[in-house]
């Protein structure tokens, strides 16, 4: 009865994550996802690459939040979908 227990609990249960974990999660997918998308722009006006921390205030100012459920590249290719689609609708 007991290892039934642990199977359906291990199955279907959820880890409870303290708030520093899920901060310090939080804050290294972000990195991850400004490091990527810091390595796709460079600034037209000197053909050099944006700095990550560059990306990561403009992630801020923008109120982008980051999915903890998904992973950084996944959500880089989304927001290539969208800057695609914004590049379209515009010209």
């Amino acid at each position: 009865m007991t290892s039934q227990a642990t199977c359906q609990i291990l199955k279907k249960g959820e880890v409870q994550v303290g708030e520093k974990e899920r901060d310090h999660d939080i804050t290294s997918l972000r990195k991850e996802l400004a490091t990527l998308v810091a390595e796709k722009c460079v600034d037209p006006s000197t053909q050099r690459p944006y700095p990550v921390g560059m990306i990561e205030k403009a992630m801020t100012e923008a109120g982008y939040s980051v999915k903890t459920n998904k992973t950084a590249k996944s959500q880089v290719r989304m927001v290539e979908l969208l800057s695609d689609l914004s590049l379209t609708l515009y010209t």
